[in-house]
């Protein structure tokens, strides 16, 4: 457009598509506040809602759409009150936007406080509620009341058996019974099937079949069964009878089965069981060393612990009473007068000390007791004797038994 062109009139008129364009210009504008047409472009008087300023002419809602010659420009607002449909009034902390209808505007408010308990509900109406009532809801009001509920309950109106089950009878009063079984029965009799396996009947367990009976006993070695299939004797490689008190069960010696013996006929007779100790604490028994390295017994000063066939005796010594074989454990505290002495220990058998089960110590300090201690296996014969034997590996100084226990038990 030529700046000096100030009407419309003064347009070509074989440019009509131009010409037409700023007539449908001039048209919409004038509606909105007024139009005029001078050297500088378009003029628009100033009234809601345009404007104009050195750029040319806008159209303005509030903070909304603007349009300046020459171009399109869209202006966002910049706060939530800037808005034309929002009135905004002292806002407080965790208010809302409500619209009301009336203004026709957005508005700020302070929201209603929803209901805390189910009474304060609008569509509730309770009246002194106790315990196990529900809510029953009331046409006649609209409201939901409390009410206690009707008592529960019915009457069985059928009942069917599988077989053997039977239901018979009415169905709200049946009669159950079991394959054709009526009334309680008698008194121990069992329920069996009859003898034609098409139901059930009460029978005497006496008279079905011998029921209780052993009717067949067999037996794997060395267990034999004898004496008819129906009362069996049952026995252990041909034992009868009970044996005698205290025997055992053994091999015979062909090795073809079992017999009944006295445990005193193994191996030169004697017990098992036969076992015995005797022991000293806080001894004071002294035993001179003459030679060193020499065991000699300990001389007394023993006491005798638990006993068994094994007999103790001149409160130094035990005696086995069968031959056979025997488990012997020891142990000393013994001290010497003199620091660095070499204290050992070992049992004696007879009266000659055994060197298979000898220990030996060293006194750090002198009248501090020092530990030895031995276990060995021997065979013995009846009445061997056995005691604790001491020497001094180090020198002749004597040796004191502080402390001290031998325990002997047969093993075979």
């Amino acid at each position: 457009m030529s700046n000096t062109l100030t009407t419309l009139d003064r347009f070509p008129q074989s440019d009509v598509r131009l010409r037409r364009a700023l007539q449908n210009l001039e048209v919409k504008i004038g509606a909105l506040g007024g139009l005029g047409i001078t050297a500088g472009g378009i003029s628009v008087v100033a009234q809601s809602p345009l404007f104009v300023n050195g750029s040319g002419v806008g159209l303005h809602y509030g903070a909304g759409l603007s349009v300046v010659a020459g171009a399109l420009t869209a202006t966002a607002g910049t706060t939530l009150a800037g808005l034309t449909d929002v009135l905004i009034s002292s806002p407080t902390n965790g208010q809302v936007l409500t619209y009301n209808t009336v203004a026709m505007k957005w508005e700020n408010a302070t929201p209603t406080s929803g209901s805390t308990t189910l009474a304060s509900l609008t569509d509730v109406l309770l009246s002194s509620p106790t315990n196990g009532q529900v809510l029953t809801y009331n046409t006649g009001v609209g409201k939901w009341e409390n009410a206690t509920p009707a008592s529960g309950g019915g009457t069985v109106t059928a009942v069917t058996g599988t077989s053997p089950v039977i239901s018979s009878g009415s169905s709200t009063t049946p009669a159950i019974s079991l394959a054709g079984l009526t009334g309680l029965g008698t008194a121990s009799y069992l329920v069996a099937m009859n003898a034609g396996g098409t139901g059930w009947t009460y029978v005497n367990p006496t008279s079905v079949g011998n029921v209780g009976t052993v009717t067949s006993v067999t037996g794997t070695a060395p267990i034999n069964v004898a004496t008819g299939t129906s009362t069996p004797v049952v026995s252990i490689g041909g034992l009868t009878g009970l044996g005698t008190a205290n025997y055992v069960v053994a091999m015979n010696a062909g090795g073809t089965g079992w017999t009944y013996v006295n445990p005193s006929s193994f191996g030169g007779g004697g017990s098992i069981a036969s076992y015995g100790q005797m022991y000293v604490n806080n001894g004071s028994t002294t035993m001179t060393i003459s030679v060193t390295g020499t065991y000699v017994r300990v001389s007394g000063g023993m006491t005798a612990g638990t006993l068994s066939g094994v007999t103790f005796q001149n409160a130094r010594e035990l005696v086995v009473p069968n031959t056979g074989k025997y488990f012997i454990q020891w142990n000393m505290s013994l001290s010497c007068a003199t620091a660095g002495a070499q204290p050992a220990g070992t049992i004696m058998l007879n009266g000659t000390a055994n060197t298979t089960c000898t220990a030996q110590s060293s006194t750090a300090f002198s009248n501090t007791g020092s530990q030895v201690s031995g276990s060995i296996i021997l065979s013995l014969s009846a009445s061997d004797v056995i005691a604790l034997a001491v020497t001094n590996d180090g020198g002749t100084q004597s040796i004191k038994v502080l402390n001290a226990s031998l325990s002997i038990l047969q093993i075979g």
